[in-house]
């Protein structure tokens, strides 16, 4: 299966203006010229890996949801992912963190004395 690099251009522009960010911002930021951003986004030209990457690390998202779309909002409740929006780094590692010291403690939880 091939990447859709239409569905990336878009989601790439939608992070863009969902950031308060013009073409020629975010091309300043990124180190490309304004009209292969441009082409970027209509899904005429294909990003890099590297490029990619760089634009992951801009929005704070991850690859898998910006080449796929399958964001931590497609499999947690609306509810609580919305906590999520503007955490920092250090944040988001506490909560991960966390989770894990619940899994752990469920793990211990269900084990069945032998």
């Amino acid at each position: 299966m091939s990447p859709n690099y239409k569905k990336i251009g878009s989601r790439i522009g939608s992070l863009r203006q969902k950031n308060g960010l013009t073409q020629e911002q975010l091309s300043e930021i990124l180190h490309i010229n304004r009209s292969h951003l441009a082409a970027i986004e209509s899904g005429t030209r294909h990003p890099t890996l590297e490029l990619l990457l760089q634009i992951c690390s801009q929005f704070n998202t991850d690859l898998n949801s910006l080449v796929c779309d399958a964001s931590l909002s497609n499999w947690i409740p609306s509810d609580i992912n919305q906590h999520f929006q503007g955490l920092t780094d250090d944040q988001i590692d506490l909560i991960r963190h966390m989770l894990q010291l619940m899994s752990s403690y469920n793990e211990l939880a269900n084990k069945k004395p032998q």
